[in-house]
């Protein structure tokens, strides 16, 4: 379908190209000046849910340009003298580096100025949604992760100051003035100039402060991330805001780390985040994503806590994911962390019933059965419909959302007294993701892949089981054969 989608994409800006020259009835000679006029069209790409695309429009001569189309309404944005242009995969922001113009590249070319004397890039990210443009200077180099879809890294190369401390001289500083009128009369200009660069310096010294932070985290440095996040949002920047997600987003996605610190450490942590979370949302207490990610946070904060604050925090982030949900009753997510929040206040009833509001929604998502047939295993609540929720989960492709526990266990013999061989292997695949050094669970995976004949599937578990336990190696021959040389 998306190949369908992009197939007419491109028709579309051919279309569009070719309706833009006016007809004429006599051919123009083909010359120098037609060549520099012909443009190439490439560099496209798609947000997953199809509704943008993105592509690069590259003349022979002059500053190439970026569009963003929409797919829904046709409605083009243009992002002058971009490249490399990557909407991201929620389709929300497009990422860009935005050139110097053409002419002042090749004019520094043919003065033959020094690699850090050329013109520099500039980063560009374009919100798809409000058409706000927000650009970043001094680019060196920009990466948008496969799988990523809420950070990007980019570094910046901040000039250095070159005048080494050297006062300047009187005769430099009066010449090109005329008089104090003059002064006076660009005085304010150069104050604003003045301004945009500080607020320049200091939004690139909190992204760069960001950008460390988030690695410390992904290390498991969590105590030095945090102090690293708090001088980034010192620094005042008018994107403290964007800062402050994504330190909330990097501190959810690492939260294995919370594990090897203190009761006092933790709570260091996500007092500081929560906090961070709520000055978000002075901005616009309505809005629907941060107080989702508030809630999030809090319900982090309820299961990671081993203190008397884990309920305050299940409490306090109901309370958020309420608003988020009044504010967007059509998105799934919140229901999910909903959920979850009255799991952690032992509401389990409650946690079910909001878990089929989300299937009232949309029956599309694979992950609304996942959560409902563990919670219902788990509980043993409504046992009855829990193997229908189950099924609809494995066949969307939800394995790998069953985390471990007596559930998943559970799960696993009830489709092998069912002699449910699909099904029973996608468990089993996702039990041995959990516990990679189990050697019976690659032993038994490999008797469902021979059964199934995926028999280089079989040969890699095989291998597994018996590098793990080598007395396995009888059991593997009589698996698979005699015949079978397992290595």
């Amino acid at each position: 379908m998306k190949k369908s989608i992009l197939l007419l994409t491109v028709i579309f800006i051919a279309a569009s190209a070719r309706a833009q020259q006016p007809f004429q009835g006599q051919k123009k000679p083909l010359d120098h000046s037609v060549y520099d006029a012909w443009k190439n069209v490439g560099a496209l790409s798609m947000s997953e849910d199809g509704k943008y695309a993105s592509y690069l429009v590259q003349e022979q001569e002059g500053d190439r340009y970026a569009e963003v189309l929409n797919l829904e309404t046709l409605k083009k944005q243009r992002i002058e003298r971009a490249s490399q242009p990557k909407l991201t995969p929620d389709g929300k922001f497009l990422i860009a580096t935005i050139n110097p113009f053409f002419r002042e590249t090749k004019e520094a070319k043919l003065k033959k100025l020094k690699k850090d004397q050329m013109p520099k890039d500039t980063l560009g990210i374009y919100n798809c949604v409000t058409g706000e443009l927000k650009k970043i200077p001094f680019l060196k180099s920009v990466k948008i992760g496969k799988l990523g879809k809420t950070h990007i890294a980019f570094q910046c190369d901040i000039p250095a100051d070159t005048t080494g401390g050297k006062k300047t001289d009187k005769k430099e500083k009066d010449q090109g003035w005329i008089s104090k009128e003059i002064w006076v009369l660009v005085g304010g200009g150069l104050l604003m100039a003045w301004l945009i660069w500080a607020t320049n310096i200091t939004t690139i010294k909190m992204l760069n402060g960001t950008i460390d932070g988030i690695i410390e985290f992904n290390q498991g440095r969590m105590m030095q991330g945090l102090e690293t996040f708090k001088k980034a949002h010192a620094e005042g920047s008018p994107l403290v805001r964007d800062s402050r997600s994504a330190m909330i987003n990097s501190l959810l996605s690492t939260s294995y780390y919370l594990d090897n610190l203190t009761d006092v450490q933790r709570t260091a942590i996500f007092s500081y985040a929560i906090d961070q979370g709520k000055k978000n949302l002075e901005y616009n207490p309505k809005d629907n994503f941060l107080n989702m990610q508030l809630a999030q946070l809090l319900e982090l904060a309820s299961q990671a806590s081993r203190n008397n604050l884990s309920v305050s925090y299940a409490r306090e982030g109901l309370q958020y994911v309420e608003k988020s949900i009044e504010n967007g009753r059509e998105h799934i997510l919140p229901y999910y962390v909903k959920a979850q929040l009255l799991m952690d206040l032992n509401q389990i009833d409650e946690a079910i019933a909001t878990l089929k509001e989300a299937l009232a929604i949309s029956t599309d998502y694979w992950d609304t059965y996942c959560h409902l047939s563990r919670i219902e295993l788990e509980s043993q609540v409504n046992v009855a419909e829990v193997y229908d929720f189950l099924d609809k989960c494995l066949d969307k492709g939800g394995a790998k959302l069953l985390g471990s526990g007596n559930y998943l266990n559970e799960a696993i013999k009830h489709y092998q007294q069912a002699g449910d061989i699909d099904r029973l292997t996608m468990l089993t695949e996702q039990l041995v993701r959990i516990y990679p050094q189990g050697a019976e669970i690659w032993l038994r995976l490999t008797d469902l892949y021979h059964q199934q004949g995926r028999d280089e599937e079989a040969q890699y578990a095989a291998q597994q089981a018996i590098s793990l336990k080598p007395d396995y190696k009888a059991q593997v021959e009589e698996i698979m054969g005699q015949g079978e040389n397992v290595q």
